[in-house]
């Protein structure tokens, strides 16, 4: 046999190893394939966008921090075995009043198994107000009423692919999924691929009117549209106590590559090639055992979209309380052969 042979062979030993090596230490984690889990949520959602001129020098006075959000909502999800599903029921009104109105969609969709796994989402967020309005809006400290741009539009689709190098003796998902109890404290190296489009668009231009002349060349900025790539490492652990407490904290970053268009609303668009960083953080507390669980947990998506003239990061925070039972359920006939599928064998 050729070199050329011997290797191919290699790594498709290699691919098929990746694929099929599920083994799990049972006294690290627990994976409930005969419990159907039913948990109360609750959850908030909210979008940041940070943004400042680097122009002048004095810059306390230019900067904005425009967010969006959700109305604080309740629901309830149903899992079993690698099958989820979540429903909305109720969303509690926010502070429209001060804060102005944001109309927003949020979709999300995962699956995977504790070796690697699949995340994707869409969001759609329009009506921004800024932070940072007490800095220039004269009337604030007596009204309370928040610059709004009412127009102000992101639009967010991605799809991130994470990896768990450690995954015979840690699951991630303890700290977020019924389906999974970590009983012994471990840790693990993550490795991570986004790939994503992001839109920024306000037909009232994106930098907030009182504070536009600031800006320079971007006073009439109206739009970023920014498909981009990324590769990145992190780690996560599960710090347990007394095989119930739990305690979750993930870090990942990574470099991406971003193919920029900026439009105007004076002046034709510009696009470039950015090299910029990206990350995810995520903390989570956790009170879990054979039946019943509890958990509260807080995730954080953050980009930077800086040029010469300005610096622009997008946040995208979540939150969520949990709290759920696990009920004994009867596997169908025709489970015991969908086990032995090779596709179920990827995401068991």
């Amino acid at each position: 046999m050729n070199g050329k042979g011997g290797c191919f062979i290699s790594l498709f030993l290699l691919f098929a190893q990746i694929l099929y090596a599920q083994d799990r230490d049972s006294t690290y984690y627990l994976r409930y394939t005969d419990k159907l889990c039913i948990t109360f949520n609750e959850y908030g959602r909210s979008f940041n966008l940070p943004m400042d001129q680097k122009i002048f020098s004095d810059t306390f006075y230019s900067a904005s921090s425009y967010t969006a959000e959700a109305k604080t909502g309740i629901g309830f999800t149903l899992d079993w075995d690698i099958l989820g599903v979540a429903f909305g029921i109720y969303s509690f009104p926010g502070d429209e009043a001060h804060k102005g109105k944001t109309d927003y969609f949020n979709f999300s969709l995962s699956f995977g198994s504790a070796k690697y796994f699949l995340e994707t989402s869409y969001r759609r967020y329009t009506g921004f107000y800024d932070e940072n309005s007490g800095n220039y809006v004269a009337d604030f400290a007596q009204t309370g009423i928040y610059y709004q741009d009412p127009s102000l539009n992101t639009a967010v689709g991605q799809a991130r692919f994470i990896y768990v190098f450690q995954h015979k003796k840690f699951a991630i998902k303890s700290a977020y999924s019924s389906t999974y109890r970590q009983i012994k404290t471990s840790a693990s190296w993550i490795g991570l691929a986004n790939f994503y489009y992001k839109e920024f668009t306000s037909p009232n231009g994106i930098v907030p009117r009182p504070l536009s002349g600031l800006y320079g060349d971007y006073e009439n900025w109206s739009g970023l549209f920014v498909p981009g790539i990324s590769v990145g490492i992190g780690g996560s652990g599960n710090w347990v106590i007394g095989k119930k407490f739990l305690l979750n904290g993930t870090l990942a970053f990574a470099l991406e590559s971003q193919w920029r268009r900026y439009s105007f609303l004076d002046k034709p668009s510009f696009n470039g090639t950015y090299l910029s960083p990206v990350g995810d953080s995520r903390v989570a507390i956790s009170y879990n055992t054979p039946r019943f669980l509890i958990s509260a947990y807080s995730k954080t998506d953050f980009s930077f979209y800086n040029n010469h003239s300005i610096n622009l990061e997008a946040r995208f925070i979540s939150g969520e309380l949990d709290i759920g039972y696990r009920f004994n359920f009867k596997d169908p006939s025709f489970m015991p052969k969908v086990r032995k599928w090779w596709v179920y064998k990827i995401f068991d």
